[in-house]
C-alpha cells in the first residue's frame, strides 16, 4: 500500500459522536454517504428524533462537522447504519471491494477516545465466523474501542473489504471481528451502485493503486451485481395498437419480448377514473394519481413481467434505473401522459409502488436508446437563472419569488448568475441570448407559459422596442442551439409559472425533444406550473443532491419525492436525456474552487 492510499483512506474515515461523546467510527461510502456500525449510533436512535444527537467529525483537526438529514438506515442483524449527511465538504469516497482471501494483510483507521485524532492498525485475515451474522476474523493487532465502524482495508485489493464491529481483546493483538462488506450490499440496495458511479467520476482512489490492484478492482467492477439495473422500455407503435419492449443489459435479466397492448385491460380502471372526475371536488388527487399510474403500468407490463420487476426492486445490492423510450410514429398524445406517476402494482392488491419517486429506482425518458461517452464533471458548475418578464400584481410576486427560490437552492451547487439582476432590469430576448452565449452548465428558465392558439408557448419581452415575443418549442431551441452552438447546457430547467387562472396552463414537457436534438444534454420540465413553496422544496432537494456528486436522474427522483409530500403528484417534473448514463454536474470530493473550469 501507498502512503498516499494511507492519507487518503484517513480523511475518507469520520468519528462519530453522539450527545457530545465519541462513540466509534465510520467512512465515506458515496457523495453524503456514511457508514457505520448500528450500535455505534443506537443510543441517539433509542430515542424520537435521536439523530439530532449525532455529530460527525468530517476533519477532526479543522472542526468540520456535520449531521443526519434524517434518521440513519439500519440493518439490525448485520449491525450496519447508513448515514445521510447534511454537507458540502467533499471527503474522497472509499472504494468497496469483495471478501479478502485467508491470511490478507489488512489496514484500519479509526478514533478511539485515546486517539480523537485518529490512529491506525495493521492486521491479518483469519477466516469467516458462520452465523448469523457472519462475520471476518482478524487477528495479529490491537482493535482499540472506538474502532467500531471503521472501514478495512484490503492491502492486496487495495479495497475496504469490511466494516470492524468490536474487539475481541481491548487490551492485547488478539484483534476482532468485523461485518463484510457484501452485507452492506445486501442491506443498502442502492450501495454498490453509488459507490461505483461516484469513483467513476473522482479519479483520487484509483490514482493511489498499483497497476496489478487496478486490475483487481476492474474485475469487481464488473461483477454481475453491478449490471441488469438498467431496463429500457422501448414503446412504439404499430396501427392503432401500441408495442412494448422491455430489455435489460445483463445476460442474466435478459428480456426482449415485445408484447402489443390490449387496451381492454384499462376498461375497470377508465370507469374509476371518469368516476373519480365525476366527483372532483370530493376525491383528492392524492387519489386520482395512483389510479392513473396503475392504469399507465398495465399498459407496458404484463402480470408476469411485473412480478419480474417486483423482483428486482426487491434484490439486494440492485437498483432499477427504468428509462422510457418512445419510437418513431407514436401518437403525440401518448408522449405526454403522466409517467412520472407510474405505479407498480403490488402483488397482494395492496398500495402499489410509485417508480417516480421510490428510493431504488429511477424514472427517465431518453431520446436515444444507446448509451453515450459520460462527460465529466464541470471543474466548476455555473448556472444561469432566468425569468420572464413582470407584470404588475400577483403574477410579478409569483415570478419573482420562484425565481428567487430557484437561485437560492442554486447556489449549494456552484456560481449562479440570475437575470434580470434586479426589479429595474428588464428581461429581453437580447438578455437570453447574452445568458446562453456565457454558456452556463445548467440553465434555469423561470418562464410565464400558456397555450397560444392550441401550442404551448412561453413568453418573453423585447423591450425596448415592446414587442411582446413568444417561444414554441421549435422557436426555444432554435434560438438556444444558435447562440449556444457546441457549447450547449447541460441541463436545462423549464419551471412554469401560469400567467393567469382564466388562461389554460402550457405543458413545458413538449419542448424537451427539441431542445435535446439542438445539443442539450438534459431537459427537467414540469407539466403544470408549481407553487413556490412546493418548488423551494423541490429544487432545494434537487440543487442539494446535485452538489453532493448525485446524477441528475437520482437527484430529480428525490426531488419528486418531495412534491409527493406536499401532495403535488400531477406536478411531478419530468426529465429527458439525450442518451442513457448518468449526468452528474459536480465532482464528488472537490469543494466550489475559485479557478477556471471547463465542460
Amino acid at each position: 500500500m501507498t502512503d498516499d492510499l494511507a492519507d487518503l483512506l484517513a480523511k475518507a474515515t469520520v468519528r462519530i459522536d453522539v450527545g457530545g461523546e465519541l462513540s466509534g467510527t465510520g467512512f465515506v461510502v458515496a457523495p453524503g454517504k456514511v457508514l457505520t456500525c448500528h450500535h455505534v449510533v443506537k443510543r441517539a436512535l433509542d430515542r424520537s428524533a435521536g439523530h439530532d444527537l449525532i455529530e460527525v467529525v468530517l476533519d477532526a483537526g479543522r472542526g468540520v462537522t456535520a449531521r443526519p438529514v434524517t434518521r440513519p438506515s439500519v440493518d439490525e442483524t448485520n449491525d450496519l447504519a447508513l448515514l445521510t449527511l447534511d454537507t458540502s465538504s467533499r471527503q474522497p469516497v472509499v472504494s468497496l471491494g469483495g471478501v479478502p482471501r485467508i491470511d490478507d494483510k489488512l489496514y484500519v483507521y479509526g478514533f478511539p477516545p485515546t486517539k480523537p485524532g485518529g490512529t491506525s492498525g495493521t492486521y491479518h485475515y483469519e477466516g469467516p465466523e458462520n452465523g448469523p451474522p457472519r462475520l471476518l476474523r482478524i487477528k495479529a493487532g490491537q482493535v482499540q474501542s472506538g474502532f467500531s465502524g471503521a472501514p478495512v482495508l484490503d492491502l492486496k485489493t487495495g479495497t475496504v473489504v469490511a466494516v470492524v464491529r468490536r474487539s475481541r481483546d481491548v487490551d492485547t493483538d488478539l484483534g476482532g471481528l468485523a461485518v463484510p462488506i457484501d452485507a452492506a450490499f445486501g442491506a443498502f440496495e442502492r450501495l454498490r451502485v453509488d459507490n461505483l458511479d461516484a469513483r467513476r467520476l473522482d479519479p483520487r482512489w484509483d490514482a493511489c493503486l498499483t497497476e496489478v490492484q487496478r486490475e483487481m478492482l476492474a474485475g469487481l467492477d464488473a461483477a454481475p451485481a453491478t449490471t441488469g439495473r438498467r431496463l429500457l422500455v422501448d414503446v412504439g407503435q404499430q396501427d392503432e395498437r401500441w408495442t412494448v419492449t422491455i430489455s435489460s443489459p445483463s445476460a442474466q435479466d435478459a428480456w426482449h419480448d415485445q408484447t402489443q397492448v390490449d387496451l381492454n385491460v384499462l376498461r375497470l380502471d377508465v370507469a374509476r377514473l371518469f368516476r373519480m372526475l365525476k366527483a372532483t371536488n370530493r376525491v383528492s388527487h392524492n387519489l386520482q394519481y395512483p389510479v392513473v399510474g396503475g392504469a399507465l403500468a398495465k399498459t407496458l407490463w404484463s402480470t408476469t413481467a411485473q412480478e419480474r420487476l417486483r423482483a428486482m426492486l426487491a434484490a439486494g445490492g440492485q437498483s432499477l434505473d427504468i428509462e422510457l423510450h418512445f419510437g418513431p410514429g407514436v401518437d403525440e398524445d401518448l408522449l405526454y401522459l403522466p409517467w412520472e406517476c407510474l405505479q407498480l402494482p403490488a402483488a397482494d392488491g395492496g398500495p402499489g409502488v410509485s417508480l417516480g419517486t421510490h428510493e431504488r429506482a429511477t424514472l427517465v425518458r431518453t431520446l436515444d436508446t444507446e448509451p453515450g461517452d459520460i462527460a465529466p464533471p464541470p471543474a466548476d458548475c455555473r448556472i444561469s437563472v432566468f425569468r420572464s418578464p413582470d407584470d404588475e400584481g400577483d403574477q410579478q410576486q409569483r415570478v419573482s419569488r420562484s425565481t428567487e427560490a430557484a437561485a437560492t437552492a442554486a447556489r449549494v451547487l456552484g456560481q449562479v448568475v440570475a437575470t434580470p439582476l434586479d426589479e429595474t432590469s428588464t428581461a429581453t430576448t437580447t438578455a437570453l441570448a447574452d445568458v446562453v452565449r456565457s454558456g452556463p452548465h445548467v440553465l434555469h428558465l423561470v418562464l410565464r407559459a400558456r397555450v397560444d392558439n392550441m401550442r404551448d408557448v412561453v413568453d418573453l419581452d423585447d423591450r425596448p422596442w415592446s414587442t411582446a415575443v413568444s417561444f414554441d418549442s421549435p422557436e426555444l431551441a432554435a434560438f438556444v442551439r444558435d447562440r449556444a452552438g457546441a457549447d450547449a447546457p447541460r441541463l436545462v430547467v423549464l419551471q412554469p409559472v401560469r400567467v393567469a387562472e382564466s388562461e389554460l396552463p402550457a405543458d413545458l414537457t413538449v419542448f424537451a425533444q427539441d431542445l435535446l436534438e439542438a445539443g442539450v444534454s438534459a431537459v427537467l420540465a414540469f407539466p403544470l406550473p408549481v407553487d413556490p413553496e412546493a418548488g423551494r422544496a423541490f429544487f432545494t432537494e434537487l440543487y442539494g443532491q446535485l452538489a453532493r456528486g448525485t446524477s441528475v436522474q437520482v437527484a430529480v427522483q428525490h426531488g419528486r419525492r418531495r412534491l409527493e409530500q406536499a401532495r403535488r403528484p400531477w406536478s411531478f417534473p419530468v426529465l429527458v436525456t439525450a442518451r442513457p448514463g448518468p449526468i452528474v454536474l459536480r465532482r464528488p470530493g472537490e469543494g466550489r474552487a475559485d479557478r477556471d473550469g471547463g465542460r
